[in-house]
């Protein structure tokens, strides 16, 4: 259970899909389950990144904050965008933190 301090904090909601299966022997894409929604709290973050070329580069990165269980390759989709396999993020990473008592309190979600 999300310590209450923590999901005062979550006033956005997204649309998700759990990924049921991974891609196919044939190569067919992986399938997904009926689209769930979760309250979360949305942090968008911009770093600049020295590259190889003697330049700058500009990476964003979101990290969504929710007690919904989620997994690499499953998709999600943020307020304002229309849930479409085709045009959803994948989750890319996903840590998952742990109260005191070591339940699981939240979990913290990277999209690509």
């Amino acid at each position: 259970m999300p310590d209450p301090a923590i999901v005062a904090q979550w006033r956005q909601t997204i649309s998700y899909k759990r990924r049921s299966s991974t891609r196919g022997a044939d190569g067919s894409p992986a399938s997904f389950g009926s689209t769930q929604t979760a309250a979360c709290k949305i942090d968008n973050a911009t770093s600049l990144i020295a590259n190889g070329n003697g330049g700058i580069d500009r990476v964003a990165s979101t990290t969504i904050y929710t007690s919904a269980e989620m997994s690499k390759g499953d998709m999600v989709w943020l307020p304002s965008e229309t849930v479409d396999v085709s045009k959803g993020h994948s989750v890319n990473g996903v840590e998952i933190l742990v109260d005191e008592y070591g339940a699981v309190d939240h979990y913290e979600i990277s999209i690509s």
